[in-house]
């Protein structure tokens, strides 16, 4: 994203009032200065093609229908307001790696899958991550990382393309990444299912790996592909 063509005007705005909260409809038809800004910005994505897919999808309504409703005004300002604060967390990351040698977190070598950590109570918390490797996909070099709540999912944290990891449950993750393997089939163990693919296992020897065999290999060779596309090898 072309964070220094977004006014500094919507920056100001979104540094100062919205940094713990979204835009509104009152918002939106309190400040159509914002809305001129952020639609100036979406034009020049348009034109240097480096739009996304939702902001092509907005700009396309405004071109077929003359005028964008007051939620699509609010979403492309959301849209903003959050690009705008990853880059910031991006900045403070770097300076904190530069300042402190505190290095962020970085999911990329960790492949799809889910995990368990134990804590010090050995009581067991159960991980999400998708790291999305398909060039048809507009997440495309985007990870999500979940907790599992029973069945549910809840969003932990994200790392872009060409970013580090920004959200919590750091500490875990750190695990995670040190055996992914292991967690993956601590995962199973305790849950009764391949760690990867999520089927029942009924042979004794997945059982007690907790992943089964084919799942077992393609998790060695995702691994190996992600450390070669990040080592460029």
């Amino acid at each position: 994203m072309a964070y220094n063509m977004i006014s500094s005007n919507l920056i100001h705005a979104i540094e100062n009032a919205y940094q713990d909260q979204k835009f509104t409809d009152g918002d939106v038809n309190d400040h159509p200065e914002w809305v001129a800004d952020a639609i100036a910005w979406a034009e020049a994505q348009i034109s240097t093609g480096t739009a996304n897919d939702f902001v092509q999808s907005v700009m396309a309504a405004r071109k077929t229908w003359g005028r964008l409703s007051v939620g699509q005004k609010r979403g492309l300002l959301n849209f903003i307001r959050n690009e705008v604060l990853s880059a910031e967390k991006a900045a403070q990351q770097i300076i904190d790696e530069l300042t402190t040698g505190k290095v962020a977190l970085d999911l990329r070598p960790l492949p799809s899958g889910k995990y368990a950590v134990l804590n010090a109570n050995n009581d067991a918390s159960f991980y999400d991550v998708s790291n999305i490797k398909d060039e048809k996909s507009k997440w495309n070099g985007w990870i999500f990382a979940n907790i599992m709540s029973s069945d549910n999912k809840l969003r932990i944290g994200t790392q872009r393309p060409g970013q580090k990891y920004q959200g919590t449950h750091e500490d875990a993750l750190v695990k995670i990444m040190q055996d992914p393997l292991s967690a993956t089939m601590l995962y199973g163990r305790m849950i009764g299912v391949c760690g990867i693919c999520g089927r029942t296992l009924t042979d004794p020897e997945s059982i007690e790996q907790g992943i089964g065999p084919i799942c077992i290999k393609q998790f060695k060779d995702d691994t190996k592909e992600l450390l070669r596309q990040i080592l460029h090898i």
